[in-house]
């Protein structure tokens, strides 16, 4: 055996190693990502339940889906801002096509299928500032913001 094929063969080993290790990495990554999305999802209360109903019907997407993309980053903290005394005047869910080469946002959204091949949407909270509008919008406001949103006064 020449010092060229040891050398091909202990690169390969490393090589398979380090993608095993890789793989094994993901799969501890996704795993927490799973675990932190159900720590969210059991915060996830009647208020949540009804805004998420509605947002889903507007868009005519199901619950379970709009539910899973808000579970994504912050959102639920802004949904929260909006529920409490003095908190968020409006509450604002997008929905709109995904640019391949867009940056990270203050509330990463998740993708869902659209209807159409090779083009998907996806719906997240946002304040309005922080991405500009090119779908649609669902909006939610209070009457007044002293009050805080319950699950007995929300529907009001």
């Amino acid at each position: 055996m020449s010092f060229s094929s040891r050398n091909a063969k202990i690169s390969y080993r490393s090589r398979a190693s380090q993608s095993s290790m890789s793989v094994e990495t993901l799969k501890e990554m996704q795993q927490k990502l799973r675990e932190e999305r159900e720590a969210k999802r059991a915060q996830l209360d009647g208020r949540h339940d009804y805004i998420l109903s509605i947002v889903a019907s507007c868009l005519g997407l199901e619950k379970s889906d709009v539910e899973d993309a808000i579970l994504e980053g912050n959102q639920i903290d802004r949904m929260e801002q909006f529920f409490v005394a003095n908190g968020l005047p409006h509450l604002m869910f997008y929905y709109q096509d995904t640019e391949p080469a867009e940056g990270a946002t203050a509330s990463p959204p998740t993708q869902l299928d659209s209807h159409q091949p090779g083009n998907t949407k996806k719906v997240f909270v946002t304040d309005g500032r922080d991405v500009a509008l090119t779908g649609v919008c669902v909006f939610f406001t209070r009457a007044n913001t002293l009050k805080t949103i319950t699950s007995e006064n929300i529907h009001r």
